[in-house]
């Protein structure tokens, strides 16, 4: 950013005042250049160097990358130092909302301890409501009553992994081709998985109707199941939507339903 006099009179002289934001650049020496455009016609441009060092104020023992499965209890632990020559005091904190994720208000957990006043403090992190499995991103901002720099932003990465799951989670048929008054089969393979331990069984798969038969078959029993579906659609044109339930012994995953999607293109035999 720079802020400059943008008229200089003859023989006067002119002060521009460039400001670098020090939190967008990498602690050590930086050396930035800009360029000045004017109208005099010996000096139509002059580039000017600002050099200098960033000096890093904060310090985090390791990032807040949080990690397991949908049944785990997921938490983390990070030690902020403050490396500035003035003790800096953490006042409270509060978490950014970011589209496209949970309200880490409700679904997660902090405490601030301090382990040496204006020095150092340990941050702990939780997950304390149920959230989907799936990767997320938040921003725990941290209040400090330092004139110069009042919020610390620590991103935090959440992965939940689910127990068991389904491979492809939507079993597409794309578009089934048949010919007019002629009804035909279409068959598609999907996975389910138990991403841990060896005890998933499958107890019986109900599909969405009549049309519909599911087989399974246990490559790694207790792990790994293939299964094929297996649709008879009437010969109309238009979309196919259905879904199948799959009833299982595993906790919290005692009917996971998958849905079925495609379309249904008739055309003339032209043998007829």
């Amino acid at each position: 950013m720079a802020d400059f006099d943008k008229v200089i009179l003859p023989g006067k002289e002119g002060k521009i005042e460039a400001k670098l934001i020090g939190r967008k650049l990498h602690p050590g020496h930086f050396k930035k250049y800009f360029r000045v455009v004017t109208n005099d016609p010996d000096n139509q441009s002059l580039t000017l160097y600002l050099t200098g060092n960033v000096k890093k104020a904060f310090d985090l023992s390791k990032p807040l990358n949080l990690m397991g499965f949908t049944t785990d209890e997921i938490k983390g632990e990070t030690m902020l130092s403050i490396l500035l020559d003035k003790p800096v005091n953490i006042t409270g904190y509060k978490w950014n909302f970011l589209r496209g994720n949970p309200d880490f208000n409700e679904v997660m957990g902090v405490k601030i301890k301090t382990l040496e006043k204006g020095k150092k403090y340990r941050i702990n992190i939780w997950k304390k409501g149920e959230i989907e499995p799936g990767r997320y991103h938040g921003e725990l901002v941290l209040k400090l009553d330092y004139p110069k720099l009042k919020e610390k932003v620590l991103s935090v990465n959440l992965t939940i992994t689910p127990d068991v799951e389904v491979h492809p989670p939507v079993i597409f048929f794309g578009e089934m081709r048949m010919n007019k008054g002629v009804s035909k089969s279409f068959d598609r393979p999907f996975s389910v998985i138990a991403t841990r331990g060896d005890s998933l069984k499958i107890l019986k798969v109900v599909p969405g109707n009549e049309n519909i038969t599911v087989s399974t078959e246990a490559v790694r029993p207790g792990q790994a199941y293939r299964c094929t579906v297996r649709i008879r659609p009437k010969a109309e044109n238009g979309t196919f939507k259905s879904s199948l339930t799959l009833y299982t012994n595993y906790p919290g995953y005692k009917e996971i339903k998958v849905d079925i999607k495609g379309a249904v293109h008739v055309v003339e035999d032209k043998k007829k």
